[in-house]
């Protein structure tokens, strides 16, 4: 079972940076903050709907978008306030919220615990000082390092959010981010290409020349790269791409380039699934028949074969089989895959 989340979108609440690809308004699905009493009657309709019946492995209300510790202390916990009583009744197990890794001290992480919050999202987005300067993050790498160790020291369960793609991120500098938060060892991941949006800072850069979005091919290469290096490590990766992306190129909703697909992250799945299987295939040695059967987990069924068969089709190429056949074995765990030759 999946984490089920009641969201609450704070947009650009409490930070005090702009940041270059930032437009947190039309991310957030709002231009500006909610009130304590806007907040209350979000959540209120929220739960009339029934969704309290939904079996979840955890349950929580969590406030997305901004920097919530970063807000005035009596607002955040005005906030939490009204998300604690949901946690008095039973209907949520506890709240998460978001937040810049410079605004995670032990007094906010105090805050945060004496109203029930059990999950910390950190928007890391690159632990390379360079980049971190392009982009206008203020703050350095080794603020979130901190802010990591700091706040799993604290109890907190710990989610780091990273984008690739970014201001002078030429591909090196988004896997050094990836492995060098592998030995954080944070509780999961979100991973976000850059898009560009209208109005921001970016959105100048890519009319002047003096910025390049990644393009789609290229963002799932290094997405996939990235998948690896942590997936690898056995941090969950639960999110790649951006929830807003509504159609296979740039949409009418301000988004005026970059990597937007509505499977993005299925792709960068696909593409990841089809390179260790074809590593395996190339260490197994030569074919010993002509057709390949793979026993695979049920939900990896869409993994083989790929957007549009693209995945089949190179299985099929660099195997040398003359045909592949996909059988489905709940056995088998997700993510792995048996196959053996038959056939003369």
């Amino acid at each position: 079972m999946r984490a089920w989340i009641a969201p609450v979108f704070l947009p650009h609440a409490g930070c005090p940076h702009r940041c270059v690809f930032c437009d947190q308004g039309r991310m957030g699905g709002g231009p500006s903050i909610p009130s304590v009493e806007d907040v209350r009657d979000r959540l209120a309709r929220f739960f009339e709907t029934g969704t309290r019946g939904f079996e979840a492995s955890t349950r929580q209300i969590a406030f997305y978008g901004g920097s919530f510790t970063m807000l005035e202390p009596s607002l955040q916990e005005s906030y939490l306030a009204v998300a604690a009583a949901y946690v008095r009744k039973g209907w949520v197990d506890s709240i998460r919220v978001s937040t810049r890794p410079d605004a995670l001290g032990a007094d906010q992480l105090s805050l945060l615990r004496r109203w029930g919050v059990a999950t910390i999202e950190i928007g890391v987005q690159s632990l390379s000082d360079s980049v971190l300067e392009q982009t206008r993050r203020g703050h350095k790498a080794q603020d979130s390092i901190e802010a990591i160790k700091r706040a799993k020291e604290a109890g907190f369960e710990v989610g780091a959010q990273i984008m690739l793609g970014l201001p002078g991120d030429r591909g090196r500098e988004s896997l050094q981010t990836a492995e060098r938060l592998c030995s954080l060892r944070p509780d999961f991941v979100r991973l976000y290409p850059v898009v560009v949006f209208e109005g921001t800072e970016l959105a100048s850069r890519l009319r002047s020349g003096q910025y390049r979005p990644l393009g789609l091919e290229e963002a799932v290469c290094l997405a996939a790269r990235m998948l690896d290096a942590i997936d690898s490590s056995g941090i969950p990766v639960v999110r790649i791409g951006l929830l807003h992306a509504r159609g296979p190129g740039p949409s009418s909703e301000g988004v005026l380039a970059g990597p937007v697909h509505p499977a993005f992250g299925y792709l960068v799945r696909c593409r990841l699934y089809s390179e260790r299987l074809a590593r395996a295939l190339s260490s197994g040695g030569s074919a010993k028949g002509e057709v390949l059967r793979l026993r695979v987990h049920p939900r990896d069924r869409c993994l083989v074969y790929g957007h549009k068969g693209t995945n089949l089709a190179f299985l099929t190429e660099v195997s040398g089989a003359r045909r592949i056949e996909v059988q489905s074995d709940e056995m088998v765990p997700k993510g792995r895959a048996l196959y053996e030759w038959i056939g003369a």
